[in-house]
């Protein structure tokens, strides 16, 4: 069977797939596309955000950060989406955490934008939730996101997972925060963060961290298993 990733970046996605392979195994096919994949720097940064504006954040090829404005970006990702589709994908994943409902395929579509509310927000009910978003635009649209999935005490930090080994200093530093704040459990919302992050925020904190990568991971593998299972029968 084929499992196609759809990112907002560019592929590959070195930093993710190996995670998600851990996951489905071997028989399953797995491609990638992108929608900057064919973009020249001067384009990616033509897609940027207005000033203010709570935009995306994404890696590209080189593993460095692009930040993108929301405007245009769900039509875009359908192209993307449909690619993947005329491929012969059986499950297709959009690799970032916004709502991606308005978009369409023949495929099973794993949508993270209606996963992770589900997950976090049965587990965060009634509890003080920290979140750790890529980045500090994405703070305050945070706080007011969390109380739309029903929580309604929580405190959002930063930290990007796209500037190399200074990411683990970025969220020593939103865990310390988060410590402070006394939260029950953290959030680690863009699929970008990896274990290494986590750990570093489970030993700041010292309470239990749900890392997206993680949670979308085992989503995939449960979509995926019955599918790989027939094809290697």
């Amino acid at each position: 069977m084929k499992l196609g990733l759809a990112t907002i970046g560019q592929t590959p996605r070195s930093d993710l797939v190996p995670t998600i392979r851990e996951h489905v195994g071997e028989a399953v096919d797995i491609v990638e596309r992108g929608f900057l994949d064919d973009k020249s720097s001067g384009q990616i940064a033509a897609l940027g955000p207005e000033p203010g504006e709570t935009h995306l954040v994404t890696r590209l090829r080189d593993g460095s950060e692009a930040p993108l404005s929301r405007e245009g970006i769900v039509e875009e990702m359908q192209k993307v989406v449909e690619s993947l589709d005329e491929e012969g994908a059986d499950v297709i994943v959009v690799l970032c955490g916004h709502d991606w409902s308005k978009v369409k395929t023949r495929a099973l579509i794993i949508n993270p934008g209606v996963v992770f509310p589900s997950v976090v927000s049965a587990l965060a009910k009634g509890r003080r939730l920290g979140v750790i978003k890529p980045s500090p635009s994405q703070i305050k649209k945070a706080e007011g996101q969390m109380n739309d999935w029903g929580v309604d005490d929580c405190i959002a930090t930063s930290a990007s997972p796209y500037i190399g080994d200074a990411r683990l200093d970025a969220v020593k530093t939103a865990a310390r925060r988060l410590r402070e704040a006394e939260v029950d459990l953290v959030w680690m919302s863009c699929v970008g963060m990896d274990e290494e992050m986590r750990a570093v925020v489970l030993e700041e904190v010292g309470r239990p961290a749900l890392l997206a990568r993680s949670v979308i991971s085992k989503i995939i593998a449960e979509a995926v298993s019955p599918l790989s299972v027939s094809a290697g029968a």
